[in-house]
């Protein structure tokens, strides 16, 4: 005889029903599982890194890029990562000192230090972003191995030209920068591309220096600001040093040079073309051409009144190339703003070294 109550156990309708539900159950249980899976955060799931992270922890002794593009795509990424990006000043220094990394030896003295390089880099960055200034994005020129890397006679490395396009927005304005790198090969490591420099144009304003200088028209488009006179000035310099042109293009270069130079700095000298032609051929002559050149910030400009005339001071670094050697000329300006509001060049020293 069955024990009471264990009728409602046995009846079919009720043990069919519990399976039921345990089924149901486990289909819930399947279900909440698969749907977390779906709906969590990659991120969160595995942990992902960050850009600054991911290229602050970056070991290039370990992981540098094995191609010249390579090596740029790096360099674009870290300048991109410290004009969007927020960080901490840890990960700000890390960030730089990867790109200084990337940098032929020659372009890292022409710096300074570490510190003055650091020092120079927070700067520039805190100047884009007070400015609102962010990398929207950036664009690596097809490069092709077997064209695109040269070597010069008497010199032992090999270099390369790889251009990269930024396209730099400020609120919903946006420009596209190209900035042409000259790579060249370690030799030390006999396999790593450095960075040895490079030239920067508005994509719309493509031309060469020299029909670039030679087209401007300065009594309309004269450089606003004491930095962006210095700027010119070492603009037309480098293409008077390191390009090639007419005897018409030369004195139209040295007449744009010469408007840039107060009243006085032009009576104090008997032949400024003669004397150009004479220091151009000299350098060229000698093989030394423009490296790099770097000038302050605006903000680093001086200001004050000498007399009745208000001036300003400020310096352009030239790294200066030769066949066998590498010389740093520090350019001290000296401006004075004239009777038409125009900043004139009206005189400079010159200081050898950092």
């Amino acid at each position: 005889m069955a024990k009471k109550g264990n009728g409602f156990w046995n009846n079919r309708f009720v043990q069919g029903l519990i399976m039921l539900l345990l089924g149901a159950a486990v289909a819930w249980a399947i279900l909440t599982r698969f749907t977390s899976v779906l709906t969590t955060v990659p991120e969160e799931k595995v942990g992902k890194q960050s850009e600054v992270q991911t290229l602050a922890t970056m070991n290039l002794d370990n992981s540098y890029p094995g191609t010249v593009d390579g090596v740029v795509t790096l360099f674009a990424r870290i300048t991109r990562a410290l004009y969007n990006e927020e960080y901490s000043d840890k990960e700000l220094e890390k960030l730089c000192t990867k790109r200084y990394e990337l940098m032929d030896s020659e372009l890292q003295e022409a710096q300074g230090s570490m510190d003055s390089y650091l020092a120079s880099m927070k700067a520039e960055v805190k100047s884009k972003k007070d400015q609102g200034i962010t990398i929207s994005n950036y664009f690596i020129d097809n490069f092709d191995a077997s064209n695109d890397i040269y070597t010069i006679d008497g010199d032992p490395y090999q270099y390369a030209k790889v251009n990269c396009r930024f396209v730099m927005r400020k609120d919903s304005v946006a420009d596209t920068y190209n900035y042409l790198f000259t790579m060249r090969k370690d030799n030390e490591s006999g396999k790593n591309w450095k960075v040895l420099g490079w030239e920067i144009t508005l994509e719309d304003e493509s031309t060469d220096p020299v029909t670039a200088i030679c087209n401007r028209n300065l009594e309309s488009d004269y450089p606003k600001d004491p930095g962006d006179v210095v700027e010119y000035f070492a603009y037309i310099t480098t293409a008077l040093y390191n390009e090639s042109y007419s005897d018409s293009e030369f004195k139209k270069m040295s007449y744009q040079r010469a408007y840039l130079y107060d009243d006085d700095l032009l009576a104090n000298q008997t032949d400024v073309e003669a004397q150009l032609k004479q220091e151009v051929l000299s350098k060229k002559d000698a093989g030394v051409v423009v490296a790099a050149y770097v000038v302050d910030e605006d903000y680093d400009f001086k200001y004050k009144y000498v007399g009745n005339d208000y001036c300003a001071s400020g310096n352009c670094m030239f790294s200066m190339r030769g066949t066998s050697e590498r010389q740093i000329l520090t350019y001290q300006f000296v401006l004075t703003l004239d009777a038409d509001g125009r900043w004139k060049i009206y005189g400079w020293d010159i200081v050898e070294g950092d």
